[in-house]
């Protein structure tokens, strides 16, 4: 049986399957929070335990996208800024990059704030958000981009579309439902991937170095 992380029960735990990225979480029948799948062999984290510090060290310039104050969403999206704040990166929100009295639209100046960001977390919340962000990010940055789009608004024309055309163009696209949003799932699911990141750069850095002394030795 597998222990609930925060109060130890071992019974009763229903498992969530994020297929898109393939992350397995646990929602404890006891305490009703969710947990992270313990690693399955004991020995891994010991075995990297020596990589762990320099891969965590990897800190990244990240947007959180999505619905403005008067939407509910918006709360969640200060959440995951400060989540992220507290973990080392440099995460902003739309708003506070948005400049007013200039000649360009906002969805033009979201095109530019993208630029600038290793990675976007963009938390939508209806259909025609994610059309604009196809069209503005998504076909151009599709790489730094983690969207979570409503399941509610997939049946919708607009929203089909959206979601067809996003992962047609290879977009990185999670359906969530309230419960993502009410128990902290969606805030899970970026750390996660932020340690996939992390892990990626960490990856990357490490075959840039071993092809680099490579070279140095070819040069003798």
């Amino acid at each position: 049986m597998i222990p609930c992380l925060y109060c130890g029960s071992q019974s009763g735990h229903r498992r969530i399957s994020v297929e898109e990225l393939r992350f397995v979480y646990y929602e404890c029948k006891n305490c009703k929070r969710f947990f992270p799948r313990p690693v399955g062999n004991p020995n891994v984290p010991n075995l990297f335990q020596q990589f762990q510090e320099e891969i965590e060290s990897y800190g990244f310039n990240i947007l959180v996208f999505g619905p403005g104050e008067q939407n509910p969403l918006f709360r969640k999206r200060r959440e995951i800024q400060e989540m992220l704040i507290t973990s080392g990166h440099n995460a902003r929100i739309g708003e506070e990059l948005t400049a007013t009295g200039t000649p360009f639209p906002s969805d033009i100046q979201e095109f530019f704030q993208v630029n600038q960001f290793d990675y976007v977390i963009l938390l939508e919340g209806s259909a025609g958000s994610l059309t604009e962000m196809i069209e503005f990010g998504i076909d151009y940055y599709r790489d730094r981009f983690l969207t979570f789009f409503p399941k509610a608004a997939r049946g919708s024309y607009p929203g089909t579309g959206a979601v067809v055309r996003g992962k047609r163009l290879g977009a990185l696209i999670i359906e969530y439902t309230d419960e993502f949003v009410e128990k902290c799932l969606i805030k899970l699911i970026v750390q996660d991937m932020i340690k996939f990141w992390q892990s990626y750069r960490f990856t990357v850095d490490i075959k840039l170095k071993f092809w680099q002394q490579q070279q140095r030795g070819f040069r003798k």
